[in-house]
């Protein structure tokens, strides 16, 4: 059996029954060190289309543990397989750029509090 995968059902049911449940930190800390572990994508399971808008909320609350899930539809159409992922760290397409300021008056100092 695929113990990420029910890990996550319980998740999922225990989030729509009782979002205020001390078990959802729980269950979201297991399921964030069993995709660690994974080291890699890991398939969830199959939900139906219908099922994709009850994920936002628990999508943000993965957020916060470095984890995403993403969907990928299957070929006929009738459903969705949900993955997860450990969010990477992504290069900033500013990094190493430096900003060189000239200032064409000099500055101006204040004076410090005696």
């Amino acid at each position: 059996m695929n113990y990420p995968a029910r890990v996550f059902r319980d998740l999922l049911s225990t989030w729509h029954f009782d979002v205020t449940s001390d078990r959802i930190e729980s269950l979201a800390a297991e399921l964030t060190s069993q995709v660690a572990a994974s080291q890699s994508s890991l398939c969830l399971g199959l939900l139906e289309k219908e099922a994709l808008p009850k994920l936002f909320g628990l999508t943000f609350l993965l957020d916060g543990y470095g984890l995403i899930l993403r969907q990928r539809y299957r070929e006929q159409g009738d459903g969705i397989f949900v993955f997860a992922d450990i969010k990477q760290e992504s290069q900033s397409e500013f990094n190493g750029n430096s900003v060189f300021e000239r200032l064409l008056e000099p500055a101006y100092e204040f004076p410090q509090a005696a």
